[in-house]
């Protein structure tokens, strides 16, 4: 889940590069459609240093300004994206490609100063980010935002302030609106898949709110909701609720707790929420508080190793060091860099085994 959050918060700059070259595209309906597109492949290669191959376009103007994209690669590194904008980036390299990139621009709102896109759909196979040795790759995406709505002051406003070393925040225009709609079939993050994700939310205020998520994972099932807020805080603020119902514990904990995850067989469920700063990896862990509660069972705990220091009082019940439960349940807290083991309790056929403490992260 953490590597699937940074990921949204660092292709930001994919969708600002998006919508203001297709707002240019859509201006010039009149252009041959081969220029359209050599205009806007010149747009993005400048504004991100890529390699860029488009497909086909294609223009309308009723009942609004449209342009249509067939298909499409957009391919680069950090350093060249660095080298473009003028800002530090952490992306090692990424590549995005399209099967199509739809945009409709209303026109009445143009007269008054507004740029109102009714709407901004892309989909396509893959769409892959690296970043400090880690990739988190999506295979058959379908993204739209809708209904987005922005001041043309407020857009070129923001534009200038992405020239600087500025917290996104501080980039974002504060009249910015939209909705958000996206699909993943598959997603691959921290060498762990996650299938079927669907999501859907409203952008405002510079803060981005999810009321709804679901994503499968190992035949069970993670849902919740989450909200980044750049308002109050301009590096951003993570706060979330999340649940997983019936999701293999060696599944669910081996991004997270490999160790635990393969000594531990058996299904689980699992509530949580928290927040956290998004500023850099040493601020969130700084700032990362998470309070939740799991259970589950029957299953299994491979605890030999873990026991070791009890072989002389086990005699000839070795046995025991491997736990057949019938049911388990543990409430949990992170904070101040610390998971706070608040309880922790196996039930069953022949032991119980209860316990509690602390570990640093």
């Amino acid at each position: 889940m953490g590597e699937g959050r940074r990921f949204r918060f660092r292709r930001r700059w994919f969708l600002w590069v998006l919508l203001p070259v297709a707002v240019i595209a859509l201006g010039r309906w009149l252009m041959p459609h081969e220029e359209v597109r050599a205009l806007v492949i010149e747009e993005i290669t400048r504004a991100t240093g890529a390699e860029v191959i488009l497909g086909e376009s294609s223009v309308r103007f009723l009942p609004g300004l449209g342009v249509r994209l067939d298909g499409g690669s957009i391919v680069g590194t950090g350093a060249a994206l660095e080298a473009a904008t003028g800002s530090p980036s952490k992306i090692d390299h990424y590549e995005i490609r399209l099967d199509g990139f739809d945009v409709d621009l209303a026109l009445g709102p143009l007269l008054t100063g507004r740029v109102r896109v009714t709407s901004i759909e892309a989909h396509g196979p893959v769409m892959a980010f690296a970043w400090a040795g880690e990739e988190v790759r999506l295979e058959g995406f379908a993204l739209a935002l809708k209904d987005v709505g922005v001041t043309v002051e407020s857009a070129r406003a923001a534009v200038e302030r992405a020239a600087g070393n500025v917290p996104p925040g501080e980039v974002i225009p504060p009249d910015l609106v939209f909705d958000l709609e996206a699909r993943v079939d598959r997603v691959t993050a921290q060498k762990a898949l996650y299938e079927g994700l669907e999501m859907g939310g409203d952008f405002a205020g510079r803060i981005l709110t999810v009321p709804t998520f679901s994503v499968h994972r190992g035949g069970g099932l993670l849902s919740g909701n989450f909200a980044v807020d750049y308002a109050s805080d301009s590096h951003g603020r993570f706060s979330f609720e999340a649940a997983a119902e019936a999701v293999p514990a060696e599944v669910l904990l081996a991004p997270w707790a490999p160790d635990v995850a393969g000594r531990l067989d058996g299904p689980l469920d699992v509530q949580a929420s928290g927040d956290f700063a998004m500023r850099d990896q040493a601020t969130v862990l700084r700032t990362l508080k998470v309070e939740g509660r799991a259970s589950g069972g029957p299953g299994v705990l491979r605890a030999e190793d873990w026991l070791r220091e009890a072989t002389p009082f086990l005699g000839n019940r070795q046995d025991l060091k491997n736990i057949d439960f019938k049911s388990v349940s543990h409430a949990f807290r992170l904070v101040d860099g610390r998971y706070h083991v608040d309880s922790l309790e196996f039930r069953g056929g022949q032991t119980d085994w209860r316990g509690a403490g602390w570990l640093d992260l």
